[in-house]
């Protein structure tokens, strides 16, 4: 399989789209947040896909340090996310939303409260879908944290 070329911003990109798409690019991750200047909208979706490039999504607030990480913000921002993801955007079944561990977590953090808000997170996309999510949970962080929540079925996909 081809690498693919592609690029994370917090930067909206409806007017660079097509640009992005000449000069290369097969990909564009974008944000989840409740930061709206930050978030993916539905009508840059639409371009960029209209400009043939693939969207990840990644939810991300405040997961700079351990202490952020409980499985009640698990469940807020599973919560969020999901129905961002779903009433706002129209994100595809089968795609997945990544939850940010954005710092060098030890492991005793991913152990301790980076596996409780991915607890938390899995709970709430349950909830919201009757128990079958049209969404897979995926993990922004380092080898460790997407390996060992991978492991504990926390998470399907990890970056």
């Amino acid at each position: 399989m081809a690498a693919l070329k592609g690029l994370d911003t917090g930067t909206e990109l409806t007017r660079h789209a097509a640009a992005l798409r000449a000069q290369g690019y097969d990909f564009v991750v974008r944000y989840y947040s409740h930061n709206a200047a930050k978030n993916l909208s539905l009508g840059e979706a639409r371009a960029l896909s209209a400009a043939g490039l693939l969207i990840g999504a990644v939810w991300e607030t405040a997961g700079t340090y351990a202490s952020f990480f409980n499985r009640a913000q698990g469940v807020a921002d599973g919560g969020a996310a999901f129905r961002m993801a779903q009433a706002a955007i129209g994100q595809p079944a089968g795609s997945a939303i990544y939850f940010a561990v954005d710092y060098d977590a030890t492991g005793a953090d991913i152990e301790g409260p980076v596996t409780d808000y991915f607890a938390g997170v899995k709970m709430a996309f349950a909830a919201a879908a009757d128990g079958l999510s049209p969404y897979a949970v995926g993990v922004y962080g380092s080898g460790l944290c997407c390996d060992t929540l991978i492991d504990k079925q926390l998470a399907t996909l990890g970056w």
